[in-house]
């Protein structure tokens, strides 16, 4: 469609003024030209006339008892229902100081009383095509805004749907890793929310943990998927895994990998310097290390492995908090550990949920609902 199809002659014009006489010539000039007409007396009546017409253009007298016309320009200028109105005012006033008022107040011209006709309807006709092509412009905006948000939710979609298939990727050599990054994940959200984190950033580490053991692709099979304890030769080769997950997200511009690159280089690293690839101790590990750290650790305790038995959830608590021969409470950054404490339960509950494979649909569905929230939020 063509704009100048939109400018059409019947437009509806709003006539405030107190005296009647003016009202009714200014509707009989306007009415006659084609344009609709609805008239207000004051100040009271021409906001009620204003909610309820919205009207296209007002005619606005500036003399009028208790509400003037500076007073109504202002009230309408400083709300967004209807600043995008003009306004046009009428007065006997000449001086330049009260045209400078109504300009001030948000008045879009002037015209002096008594009326020229020609005038009135070439200033109406001039005011009403720029409303006309900025109200089209403003509707364009708005329809594109929509159009690009859905593409942009559309591409997030897919964005989270590769992630999802990235993290699982190192299903193909380690059967349980698919189960496990997804409790990790959660694990990850609940320690995230309880430090304070924002639901943006609590939202990214959820994306950004699942892709914690990434890097188990580029390991061998013969020492991923050994059923006895490792040479140290084997565990070294092992160990690899963090600085490969690493090159394999490195160098992204989405905050959702850069996130995961922290995952995947610093999940072993411990609290206390004993970790690995660096031996970072303390504040020195990314938060995003020290968090996952304890998520990644309470898993593996939970799960069956070739070497070890799965540990129930009160066995797993004790070894964590109190520690035994492999793990230690110096591992753990103090304040995760303590937050873990407290909400130990919940932990249980996550595991509970993700323990088998007929919820891993539901961990899928999770992402897209979790993008449908900050979508409407």
């Amino acid at each position: 469609m063509k704009i100048d199809k939109l400018i059409e002659s019947n437009q509806k014009i709003l006539i405030v003024d107190d005296e009647e006489v003016n009202r009714v010539l200014l509707k009989a000039i306007l009415n006659n030209d084609g344009y609709l007409t609805e008239t207000a007396s004051n100040g009271k009546e021409a906001l009620n006339a204003i909610e309820k017409h919205n009207p296209d253009l007002i005619l606005l007298d500036v003399m009028m008892p208790n509400l003037n016309g500076y007073d109504i320009c202002k009230i309408l200028k400083d709300s967004p229902n209807t600043s995008n109105i003009p306004v046009i005012m009428v007065t006997a006033l000449t001086d330049k100081d009260s045209k400078r008022k109504g300009l001030d107040a948000g008045a879009i011209d002037f015209l002096n009383k008594p009326i020229d006709r020609i005038e009135l309807l070439l200033r109406i006709k001039n005011i009403l095509k720029i409303k006309k092509y900025d109200d089209f412009l403003r509707n364009y905006n708005t329809e594109l805004e929509s159009i690009v948000e859905k593409k942009t939710h559309q591409l997030k979609n897919a964005f989270i749907e590769t992630i999802d298939k990235l993290a699982s990727a190192a299903e193909h050599k380690d059967g349980d890793t698919a189960l496990h990054i997804k409790r990790v994940s959660h694990y990850t959200k609940l320690i995230a929310k309880e430090l304070g984190f924002n639901d943006d950033k609590t939202q990214i580490m959820f994306y950004g943990s699942a892709m914690h053991d990434i890097g188990k692709v580029g390991t061998p099979d013969h020492i991923l998927l050994k059923t006895g304890k490792l040479t140290p030769g084997e565990f070294e080769i092992m160990k690899k895994h963090t600085i490969i997950g690493q090159k394999i997200l490195a160098n992204s511009t989405s905050e959702y990998l850069k996130s995961g690159e922290l995952f995947a280089l610093y999940h072993h690293e411990r609290w206390n310097g004993t970790g690995y690839p660096n031996q970072l101790s303390e504040n020195e590990i990314p938060i995003e290390g020290r968090i996952i750290h304890l998520a990644d650790h309470y898993d593996a305790l939970r799960n069956a492995r070739s070497y070890k038995t799965a540990y129930t959830h009160e066995q797993t608590l004790e070894i964590i908090i109190k520690g035994d021969h492999r793990t230690k409470p110096t591992h753990f950054d103090p304040e995760i550990l303590s937050l873990f404490k407290s909400c130990h339960l919940r932990f249980a509950q996550i595991y509970e949920q993700y323990k088998d494979r007929r919820n891993v649909k539901n961990h899928v569905n999770d992402y897209y609902t979790a993008i449908a929230s900050t979508q409407t939020a």
